[in-house]
């Protein structure tokens, strides 16, 4: 039996507390051949026991759920499933690798270990509509549009393509994005955002093996104009627009919030590169149109097509309530996180007209803060 508790926490606010066991999950994936799959296991308790649980099938398509054990097993037992899958995914023909979670065994987390890219992206702070409203007036600052998708920075260093996720680590790329890297031919990193087959450039930061990191905003721009005035239809890079003065930055400011953009990012034009996120402010900000979160599922609702959500203070585990997942997606499996729309958090607990939007397999548990929820104001 799951136990539910009553903790405050938010501003005298009352939310509801999920005590949970320890779960196990890891997230591979493989390219081999060309291919560009997922490979998701979890270890979930359930009743008084374990399951073990995957998802699989193609980067940024409708994942395949299933199952190890039909019943649940004892821990020990459960936790011999999951190595052996894992395993079995790593050495086989595929060859997949490891890009969140933690390998089970020491061989093969020696085979799968996260290497660090050598780069640390640079992570924004979100701002709201007053301060940008401030910063479409302000000379000092462009503006770029935010696209919702995975952070991948791409670099190519002596014939080399490697992708970088969030979190700096080298992550597979696309086959598409690396024959692209290979066309251009020149040792470069861009920094951009991955939705779908595309990636969305907005910045270089290494260009013909120079580093770019301590030039500014809009040196760094000037360069990546002239990847922009030589790309080919068929190339899978989109290079971002950027608007300069208040003029470009209101129109291009309405227009992504007359089509349903997620925001527009804010940038100094003097400011350097600076990874890793500031404490508060920063000199590259994030405007978004709609709220969303990083949330974990910690449970599914029997009989319907909805999951339970939540996020973390620390080492306690809060409930967001429900969330309904659509028919033309695979109900996420326990342990695995997900995107979710909202319009605010309750005080009291939950989410306001949830609205599941995608999988999430470029973050992990400390993504999932209570920090991040804009709540509903008295």
């Amino acid at each position: 039996m799951v136990l539910i508790e009553r903790h405050p926490l938010h501003a005298g606010a009352i939310f509801f507390q999920r005590k949970i066991q320890t779960m196990q999950s890891i997230s591979l994936h493989s390219n081999a051949g060309g291919s560009d799959k997922l490979y998701n296991v979890f270890l979930v308790p359930q009743e008084d026991g374990y399951v073990v649980n995957y998802q699989n099938g193609r980067r940024g398509s409708t994942m395949t759920n299933g199952t190890k054990t039909a019943t649940p097993v004892p821990l020990a037992k459960a936790q011999g499933i999951f190595e052996k899958l894992v395993k079995e995914k790593m050495t086989g023909s595929s060859k997949y690798q490891v890009i969140e979670g933690a390998a089970p065994t020491a061989a093969v987390a020696a085979a799968a270990e996260k290497k660090s890219s050598g780069f640390d992206p640079q992570l924004l702070n979100a701002i709201d509509r007053a301060r940008a409203e401030e910063l479409i007036r302000d000379d000092a600052y462009l503006a770029q549009q935010k696209f919702d998708g995975e952070r991948r920075p791409v670099m190519f260093v002596g014939g080399i393509a490697t992708g970088i996720n969030k979190k700096g680590e080298a992550v597979p790329l696309l086959k598409t994005f690396e024959d692209e890297l290979k066309r251009l031919g020149v040792d470069v990193l861009f920094d951009g955002e991955h939705v779908g087959e595309k990636l969305y450039v907005f910045d270089v930061l290494m260009n013909h093996g120079r580093d770019l990191k301590n030039a500014s905003v809009t040196d760094r721009i000037s360069k990546l104009d002239g990847y922009h005035a030589t790309r080919v239809e068929s190339s899978p890079f989109v290079f971002v627009e950027t608007a300069y003065d208040e003029a470009e930055k209101r129109q291009l400011f309405n227009r992504v919030a007359s089509s349903g953009g997620e925001g527009v990012v804010f940038k100094r034009k003097d400011a350097l590169y600076q990874p890793g996120r500031p404490s508060s402010g920063g000199d590259h900000l994030k405007f978004k149109f709609v709220e969303s979160a990083t949330v974990q599922v910690i449970a599914h609702s029997e009989g319907v097509r909805s999951v339970e959500m939540a996020v973390y203070d620390g080492e306690q585990c809060l409930s967001l309530k429900n969330v309904t997942i659509p028919p033309s997606a695979n109900i996420p499996a326990v342990g695995s996180f997900i995107e979710v729309q909202y319009l605010y958090a309750w005080p009291s607990g939950g989410l306001a007209q949830p609205v599941f939007l995608k999988p999430r397999t470029d973050v992990d548990r400390g993504d999932c803060t209570l920090a991040q929820l804009k709540f509903k104001k008295d």
